[in-house]
């Protein structure tokens, strides 16, 4: 019967364990800069939908200013609640009366969860020109 003879080769069980520790480091790395990229991805599309949300805002409020100069009383064909669609955004204008020479328009954008509101305060003088007199981004 042959007898065989293994030798255990020291060096080589030594450098396993470097090797795996090597390697969960270089994995580590390579997970921490990935997830960043992920964070700033989000981060930026986040913005992104925040800027669009002020976009519908702005275009309601804009709207709803040259109905008010069409139109004082903003009445009958003339909603005082409406909403418009900006692009994939969509506003809910709300015109009011502030007093007896102004008037109120609140604007909210929305897209997704974001949600950006603009006010704007109309005068109309004696001869029923109107003007803006606060054009604001306000929080709830």
């Amino acid at each position: 019967m042959h007898k065989l003879n293994y030798k255990i080769n020291k060096n080589g069980v030594a450098a396993l364990p470097a090797i795996i520790v090597i390697a969960m480091v270089i994995l580590l790395v390579g997970v921490g800069i990935s997830s960043t990229g992920f964070i700033e991805n989000l981060s930026s599309y986040g913005e992104l939908e925040n800027k669009k949300a002020l976009a519908a805002a702005e275009a309601g409020a804009s709207d709803a200013f040259e109905r008010l100069v069409r139109n004082r009383s903003c009445g009958g064909s003339c909603p005082n609640n409406y909403t418009i669609v900006v692009g994939d955004a969509d506003a809910d204008v709300v015109i009011s009366d502030d007093t007896a020479s102004t008037k109120k328009i609140v604007s909210t954008g929305r897209v997704g969860f974001k949600r950006v509101k603009i006010q704007v305060i109309v005068s109309f003088d004696t001869n029923n020109e109107a003007s803006s007199t606060s054009w604001q981004e306000i929080t709830d």
